[in-house]
């Protein structure tokens, strides 16, 4: 079982964005009823808020609970439907303009109801919806076949000012079949993405955290559901470190954050050929583990930096790269 440390950083700002409602879908775990602030639509049965529900056990990707949706073939009821749920922009989406946004998806092959194997996977497709309740086409997630969490980034481009969202299960292919798919994190990025999970508490407020995920050694394997990969180990006799960044390639735009364990020591850096450097005590106990976390990729993915590590009596330098749903990792030990 994998424990998990929490980082909330809060600040003010104004609601001067497309954000949801319950965007990471929390809610009590119960069949056939959407969470709070989703609606049903359409003639087909309700999506469920699970775990629990038709031999659904995995864990939620962000928080505790999160949607199925179901596409049916021939089954006991709603033979030949799929499901899907909606809810209003707080601010709609207008015509011609790009909004960012990202999704974690799941499958379970294990997913029966009412005897029935919904045991094939299916896609997931975003509607956009006017104040008429018109209906336009404006992203599909494909085939969605893993059993693990995965992110998927896409962007909006309505031609119609968009006042609700909609989630609709759909069929890869035909004839009609029995399939599910799992839906949790939706998230909103006001400018480009990514940037770290932003949800909206109130008005007034947008809090965003960092979350981690910590294996049986204690040692952080995942950022925000990325997973963390360690690329190299480096020994040390001091355990004062002076570690120094800077862009690996041409100046692109990379922002990073960098975190030496649950701790964040560099916040939103914008790399460039300067070189940038500060100094940490670190433990002499047990390894240090510096992990690369990127905000965007630069015009040149992946994101990349150059970087010196040294104790004052070894310099060691090596290349990291990060992508948007993967970072890359150094494990420092000191032996004094």
């Amino acid at each position: 079982m994998q424990r998990f440390i929490f980082i909330i950083i809060i600040w003010s700002s104004s609601l001067q964005a497309q954000y949801l409602n319950n965007p990471s879908f929390e809610g009590r775990p119960t069949t056939a009823v959407p969470p709070s602030e989703w609606i049903v639509y359409g003639q087909a049965s309700s999506p469920d808020t699970q775990p629990g529900s038709w031999q659904v056990s995995k864990e939620a990707s962000h928080g505790n609970s999160y949607i199925s949706m179901v596409a049916r073939g021939y089954s006991i009821i709603d033979s030949y439907l799929w499901e899907a749920c909606f809810q209003e922009f707080r601010q709609p989406l207008l015509s011609n303009q790009t909004y960012h946004y990202s999704i974690d998806l799941a499958f379970d092959p294990h997913f029966t109801a009412d005897t029935f194997s919904f045991n094939k996977p299916i896609q997931l497709r975003v509607y956009g919806l006017s104040a008429t309740m018109e209906k336009e086409l404006l992203w599909t997630s494909g085939k969605v076949a893993h059993t693990e969490w995965q992110s998927y980034f896409f962007e909006l481009t309505p031609t119609q000012l968009t006042n609700y969202l909609l989630l609709e299960a759909y069929y890869l292919e035909m004839p009609k079949y029995n399939g599910n798919i799992l839906i949790d994190n939706l998230q909103y990025y006001p400018e480009v993405y990514p940037e770290e999970p932003i949800f909206v508490e109130e008005d007034t407020v947008v809090q965003s955290a960092y979350y981690f995920s910590v294996n049986q050694d204690g040692q952080i394997d995942s950022i925000n559901s990325r997973s963390v990969k360690n690329r190299r180990t480096m020994t040390f006799s001091a355990n004062e470190i002076t570690f120094t960044v800077w862009d690996n390639q041409s100046f692109d735009g990379d922002t990073i954050s960098l975190f030496l364990d649950n701790k964040c020591v560099l916040e939103k850096h914008l790399l460039t050929k300067e070189k940038h450097s500060f100094t940490l005590q670190l433990d002499s106990t047990s390894a240090n583990r510096l992990t690369l976390y990127a905000h965007n990729v630069g015009k040149i993915p992946p994101n990349t930096i150059s970087l010196l590590v040294s104790d004052g009596a070894t310099k060691k330098r090596l290349v990291l790269s990060s992508y948007l749903t993967s970072c890359s990792a150094v494990d420092i030990v000191i032996r004094e």
